[in-house]
C-alpha cells in the first residue's frame, strides 16, 4: 500500500472513528431510555385499562350482589318475582338480560331482555336480543360457581350480530326454603371495548384483553401504524400474556408478533383473571433513534470525505522521496545490491536513506562471499555426484546379472518340461531298436544332444540361488478370488456382505500358491467367526511402487483387544468360545506369511471389527523365451 493511501486511511481513522463511537454510543443511549420510557408508558396504559375494567366489573356485579339482597326473593310470589326481575332490568342499563336458574339448570320464571324496538322511553338505546343470544347467554352461566361460592363470573363471550364482549354475573339466591338458585344477568362490555379503542389510538397500536384461558376476547387497533390484528394473537403471545404465567402484575416486554417486533405493556386484574395488554410496533416506538442514526451517518460521511482530502494534500508533501526509496528498495530486491538512495529532501527520510545504503553495501559484499562459497561448494557437489553416479552404475550392473540369473530360471521352465517328453520319447525308440540299425545310431545321437541341453539349462539355472520347492510367480488376486469361492456359501449363508477392492495389474509376487491361499482361508474363517450376526468382509490389494503387494482382509466385527492383541498370532491361543477351536489359524498365517519373506500386521479397535494386512515382496516376472 503507498505511503498517500496509508496517511489517508490513517486521517479517516482519526476523523471517522470518534464521530462513529461518539454516535453509536449515544444512539445506544437514547435507544435504551427511549425503549425504557416507552416501555413505562405502554405499562401505565395496561394498568389504566386494568383499573377501568377492574372496576367496571366489579361495580356491575356489587350492584347485582345490592339488589338481590334489597329484593329478598324467597318470600316473593311468581308475579312478585318477575317484578323484581323487571326492576333490576330497568335500573342497570348495563343489563342486556336478567333471568333466575334454578339450582338444576333450570329457568325460574321468564328471563327480563328486549326482543325488539321499545316504545318505552325509558328502554330506548338497550340492546335486542334474539333467542340465539338467549341460547348463548344460557350456556355461559356459571351456576356452579354461582352456588358454591356465591357469586362468579362466566368467561367472555361475544355474539355473530353483537360483536362487542359479554359476561354473564351470576348470584346465589334462596328460591323457596328448599330450593336454591342464581339470579343471572348478562353484562356488556361495550365500554370496555370503547375504551380499548381510545387506548389504541392514544398509544398509536393496538390494545386487547386476554383471559385466563389465553383467550383475546377484547380488542382495539389504531389506524395506520399497528401491523398485527389484535384479535388473533399467536397462541405463544396469548400464552406468554395468560394470567398467571408472568412474574409480575405489570410490566413491559418485546414480543415476536408474526413478522413485526412488539413493545407491550401488560397489567394483570386485581379482582378478575384477566390481563390487559397495550403494544405498540418497535419500528414506530423507537423511531426517532432510527433518526438519530442516520444523522449520524450523514456526519460520518462528511468526516470520512474531509479526511480523504486532507490525507491527500499531506501525502504529496512526502511521497516523491518516498517513491525515491521504494524504488530503490525494489530494485536491491531484484538483486541489484549496487543501487544506492538519492539525496532525499525530507530529513527523517534522509537518514532513512543513508541507513538504506550501508546496508546494501554490506548485503553486496556478503553476496560477493556467498556466491565464491557457493562456488566452491557446487565443486564439491560435483566431485560428490560423480561418485555416486560410479556406484549407481555397479547397481545396475548387478541387476543386469539378477535379471540374466532370471532369465536362465525361466529358460528352464520352458525347456525342461518340453525337453523331458522329447527325451523320453527317444529312449523308448531306442529300446524298440535293433542292433546294426541306421535309426538306432541317430537315436544315440539324438539322446546325447538332448542331454547335453539339459546340462546346458542346469547350469544357466545355477545363476539364481532357487527357492524351495513350488515357488512360483503368483497372482495375488487370483489366490484371494480362489479362497473366496471355496467359502463363498458360508459366508452368503452368514448375511455377511463382501466387497471387493482389487487393483489390477498387480505385480507378481514369488510362493506357493497352495500355501498362501490356505492363509488367506484362514483369514477369512477368522472375519466370519468375528461376524456371527453378519457384516461387511471387505477385500483389497495394493500394489506400493512397484515393489511391495499389500493384501488387507477386514470385518466388522468384535474386534480384539488391546491386551490380547500380542498374543493372537501365538499357536493355540484363542477367544472362541466353541469347545473345537484349535488356536491355529492365524498361527498358520504367521508362518506362511514369514515363509514367503513377508511380514503381516493388524489394525483393530473393539467393536468396530479387525483389518489384517499382509505386506509381500514383488517379484519381476521371469523373462520367458518366444
Amino acid at each position: 500500500m503507498r505511503l498517500q493511501r496509508q496517511l489517508t486511511l490513517l486521517l479517516v481513522l482519526v476523523a471517522v472513528i470518534p464521530v462513529l463511537v461518539s454516535g453509536g454510543t449515544g444512539a445506544w443511549l437514547t435507544w435504551e431510555s427511549l425503549g425504557e420510557a416507552q416501555a413505562a408508558r405502554l405499562a401505565a396504559q395496561a394498568r389504566t385499562v386494568a383499573e377501568h375494567a377492574d372496576l367496571y366489573v366489579t361495580n356491575a356485579l356489587t350492584d347485582l350482589r345490592l339488589s338481590t339482597a334489597a329484593l329478598q326473593l324467597q318470600g316473593l310470589t311468581a308475579d312478585e318475582r318477575q317484578g323484581a326481575l323487571n326492576l333490576i332490568y330497568r335500573q342497570n342499563e348495563r343489563f342486556n338480560v336478567v333471568a333466575l336458574v334454578g339450582e338444576e339448570g333450570d329457568g325460574v320464571g321468564d328471563p327480563v331482555l328486549l326482543s325488539g324496538p321499545a316504545d318505552d322511553p325509558e328502554l330506548r338505546g338497550r340492546e335486542v336480543l334474539s333467542e340465539a343470544d338467549l341460547a348463548e347467554f344460557s350456556s355461559h352461566v356459571p351456576l356452579a360457581a354461582a352456588l358454591r361460592a356465591g357469586a362468579a363470573l362466566g368467561p367472555p363471550y361475544s355474539t355473530p350480530v353483537r360483536h362487542h364482549p359479554l359476561i354473564v354475573l351470576a348470584v346465589a339466591v334462596q328460591l323457596d326454603k328448599a330450593r336454591r338458585g342464581v339470579l343471572a344477568v348478562e353484562l356488556s362490555l361495550a365500554p370496555l371495548q370503547r375504551r380499548l379503542n381510545e387506548t389504541a389510538i392514544t398509544a398509536d397500536g393496538i390494545a386487547f384483553l386476554v383471559d385466563s384461558t389465553a383467550r383475546s376476547f377484547a380488542a382495539a387497533k389504531a389506524e395506520g401504524p399497528a401491523t398485527v390484528d389484535p384479535a388473533a394473537p399467536p397462541p405463544e403471545v396469548l400464552a406468554a400474556l395468560a394470567p398467571g404465567t408472568l412474574d409480575k402484575t405489570s410490566g413491559s416486554r418485546w414480543l415476536a408478533w408474526a413478522d413485526a417486533d412488539m413493545l407491550a405493556g401488560h397489567a394483570q386484574l386485581d379482582r378478575l383473571p384477566w390481563t390487559a395488554v397495550v403494544a405498540q410496533d418497535g419500528e414506530v416506538a423507537l423511531a426517532p433513534v432510527v433518526r438519530m442514526l442516520g444523522q449520524t451517518g450523514f456526519w460520518l460521511v462528511v468526516a470520512l470525505l474531509c479526511a480523504v482530502l486532507a490525507g491527500s494534500v499531506l501525502a504529496r508533501a512526502v511521497s516523491n522521496p518516498v517513491e525515491d526509496l521504494v524504488g530503490a528498495t525494489q530494485a536491491f530486491e531484484r538483486g541489484e545490491f549496487a543501487t544506492r538512495v538519492p539525496p532525499l529532501s525530507v530529513p527523517d527520510l534522509q537518514r532513512l536513506g543513508d541507513a538504506f545504503n550501508r546496508m546494501a553495501a554490506e548485503v553486496q559484499r556478503r553476496d560477493e562471499e556467498l556466491r565464491a562459497f557457493n562456488a566452491e561448494l557446487q565443486k564439491r557437489v560435483d566431485e560428490r555426484t560423480r561418485d555416486l553416479k560410479e556406484a549407481q552404475d555397479q547397481l545396475i550392473q548387478s541387476q543386469k546379472l539378477a535379471a540374466v540369473g532370471e532369465l536362465g530360471a525361466g529358460v528352464a521352465h520352458e525347456i525342461n518340461n518340453p525337453l523331458a517328453g522329447l527325451l523320453g520319447l527317444i529312449q523308448l525308440q531306442m529300446l524298440r531298436g535293433r542292433e546294426g540299425d541306421p535309426a538306432l545310431v541317430a537315436l544315440r545321437d539324438m539322446e546325447k544332444e538332448a542331454l547335453r541341453i539339459r546340462d546346458i539349462v542346469q547350469n544357466l539355472m545355477q545363476l539364481t540361488p532357487q527357492k524351495g520347492s513350488g515357488e512360483q510367480l503368483l497372482d495375488v488376486n487370483r489366490v484371494v478370488e480362489a479362497a473366496l469361492n471355496l467359502v463363498a456359501r458360508p459366508i452368503v449363508a452368514q448375511r455377511i456382505e463382501v466387497k471387493k477392492d482389487l487393483e489390477p495389474n498387480l505385480p507378481k509376487v514369488r510362493g506357493k500358491t497352495s500355501e498362501l491361499q490356505q492363509a488367506v482361508l484362514a483369514l477369512l474363517s477368522n472375519a466370519r467367526n468375528a461376524m456371527p450376526d453378519g457384516g461387511v468382509l471387505t477385500l483389497s490389494t495394493r500394489g506400493v511402487d512397484g515393489k511391495l503387494v499389500k493384501l488387507t482382509v477386514a470385518d466388522t466385527g468384535r474386534g480384539i483387544a488391546e491386551d490380547i492383541r500380542d498374543r493372537i498370532f501365538e499357536p493355540f491361543f484363542t477367544t472362541k468360545p466353541v469347545p473345537d477351536a484349535k488356536g491355529l489359524g492365524l498361527a498358520l498365517v504367521h508362518r506362511v506369511v514369514q515363509d514367503h519373506g513377508a511380514r503381516v500386521s493388524v489394525d483393530s479397535e473393539p467393536g468396530k471389527g479387525a483389518a489384517f494386512t499382509i505386506t509381500m515382496p514383488a517379484a519381476r516376472e521371469k523373462m520367458h523365451l518366444v
